[in-house]
């Protein structure tokens, strides 16, 4: 499953976002602990689940068509428990600000789950799609 938040999609039909190029844009890892809700608004929303945060911004962002794209996000280090969820965020100082833009499940090959192994453990951004790898 790949959604946008319906609170974010709220927000971008009212002009109420702020240009993606610019946006300190994150990633969450999670497990399957964490259960998408259309309710959810912001970070602080996920109380369950959670593998790794993005500690900087993604780069490279762009949008086409609707889409966003960003580089790929390496953790260094990364080890614990599987990766089945990835979420996209925007980062405002705080996680109660910090607005949940989208959740994916799947990468390119389906359903998602990788096990970090302690090394490097990178997330790739393509149109608007995240796949992870260890």
């Amino acid at each position: 499953m790949k959604k946008i938040y319906p609170k974010y999609g709220e927000r971008m039909q009212n002009s109420l976002h702020t240009d993606h190029r610019s946006a300190d844009l994150r990633i969450a890892l999670l497990t399957n602990a964490y259960t998408y809700s259309a309710s959810h608004e912001f970070l602080s929303d996920i109380s369950s689940g959670r593998v790794a945060l993005a500690p900087t911004a993604l780069t490279s962002v762009t949008t086409t068509d609707g889409l966003l794209n960003a580089a790929d996000y390496s953790f260094s280090g990364l080890s614990g428990s599987t990766v089945q969820r990835v979420v996209i965020y925007e980062y405002n100082a705080s996680e109660s600000a910090a607005r949940l833009i989208s959740y994916t499940d799947e990468d390119s090959s389906g359903s998602m789950s990788t096990t970090p192994s302690g090394g490097t453990f990178t997330c790739s951004i393509s149109a608007g799609i995240a796949s992870i790898g260890g």
